[in-house]
């Protein structure tokens, strides 16, 4: 056996300590990464389930009751400067208590000018995906709507939406306290994140949108259970919102129109208008309109256009879907013969007219007659136009 050299005993002993000193360092790592994590979770879970305990009832600190919509109350006045608070939306709408000029007020984001606009919201127990009130944590609470201002051009109604059911329960307008609020009862369970919507819905009944005034729909909610969230002191959880809809006049202008047969050859039309005007026996006219954005077809008003044609030359089509004999008026503008019928169309329209030749049509493309003369005389046998008032 060889012996063993000093240089190897100094070697290994070296090897020994550092090996130590290794372990050591990752065991301080290992409880400094322990500790902070520590205090993180310690962090945590003060910030989701800190407790206090008010009136001998443990209660959590983060009880969470929101709104999309509706805006807490005592962040909208200064509450100190109520003794009593009172849930019920008649305190709420008292002109007294000078509560209602602070609200919050949604208006309509889109055009409205006829039928029915919704205002949806939510009541909610959370503030985020991550804070919500936990299992256990249910809130039973109430929401109330009111109509603060006559009625007048339209009908309001209410609309529990999320318990599946399309009743509309209406709104009507009492100057007099109290019996006019409509009401609902809701619960929202903890451990998950729960809501429930209700619609504020607004119907236009006229055309005449000078005949509409907006009326204003006061909403409150605020909790019924556990008593304590009732009980508590300047009630942090009652909330408030008001809701009115804009109704405007949409408005609509023609961006362009021309006889398919002119756009078609725009190229050489002024050269070869004849030939391709005489191998048609009927015409389509087309017109374009542009305006406001229509988000929702079926609440928007559509806009008259009147249009006009030269009826010694030419004749609307009775299969046409625009054609509408009862629509149709006659009229001599600086000794010419016109016909004009009024036509219904939304912004960002594309409208088609078919037109067919008359007797006199044939007669005036041939040599030296007023259409063989001039490209242009075609062109303006039809005309549209916006009527300066509907």
């Amino acid at each position: 056996m060889k012996p063993v050299e000093k240089a190897d005993i100094k070697r290994n002993e070296k090897q020994k300590k550092n090996k130590e000193k290794n372990t050591v360092l990752i065991a301080v790592c290992i409880a400094l990464a322990a500790i902070g994590l520590g205090r993180q979770m310690t962090y945590v879970y003060g910030k989701y389930y800190a407790s206090r305990y008010n009136k001998g009832i443990a209660v959590a600190s983060n009880v969470y009751f929101n709104s999309d919509r509706l805006t807490k109350i005592d962040k909208i006045i200064n509450t100190s400067t109520f003794g009593t608070w009172k849930s019920d939306i008649n305190w709420v709408k008292d002109a007294q208590n000078n509560v209602v000029d602070k609200i919050m007020v949604y208006t309509n984001n889109e055009s409205w000018s006829n039928g029915a606009f919704d205002f949806d919201i939510l009541i909610q127990n959370y503030d985020s995906n991550i804070l919500y009130n936990e299992t256990g944590m249910d809130v039973g609470y109430k929401i109330q709507f009111i109509l603060l201002d006559d009625e007048m051009g339209a009908e309001y109604y209410v609309l529990d939406y999320d318990a599946s059911t399309s009743t509309e329960y209406p709104l009507t307008y009492s100057d007099t306290e109290g019996g006019e609020a409509v009401s609902f009862s809701g619960s929202l369970m903890g451990g998950t994140l729960r809501s429930h919507r209700y619609k504020v819905r607004m119907k236009l009944t006229t055309n005449n949108l000078k005949n509409y005034k907006q009326s204003r729909v006061l909403v409150v909610a605020y909790p019924e259970s556990p008593d304590y969230l009732v009980k508590e002191e300047k009630q942090p959880f009652l909330m408030a919102g008001i809701f009115v809809g804009t109704a405007t006049d949409m408005k609509i202008s023609i961006a362009s129109q021309n006889f398919r047969v002119v756009e078609e050859h725009s190229t050489d039309y002024n050269t070869k208008f004849r030939d391709y005007i005489n191998n048609l026996s009927g015409y389509i006219y087309n017109i374009k309109t542009e305006g406001d954005v229509v988000q929702n077809a079926e609440t928007a008003i559509k806009q008259n256009i009147i249009v006009k044609w030269k009826s010694d030359y030419l004749d609307i089509s009775r299969y046409d879907e625009y054609y509408n004999e009862s629509k149709i008026t006659s009229g001599v503008e600086e000794g010419v013969n016109y016909k004009y019928i009024v036509i219904e169309a939304l912004p960002y329209t594309s409208i088609n007219i078919t037109f067919y030749k008359t007797a006199a049509f044939m007669t005036a493309m041939q040599n030296g007659g007023y259409l063989y003369s001039n490209s242009e005389n075609f062109k303006s046998l039809v005309y549209a136009y916006i009527p300066t008032s509907d």
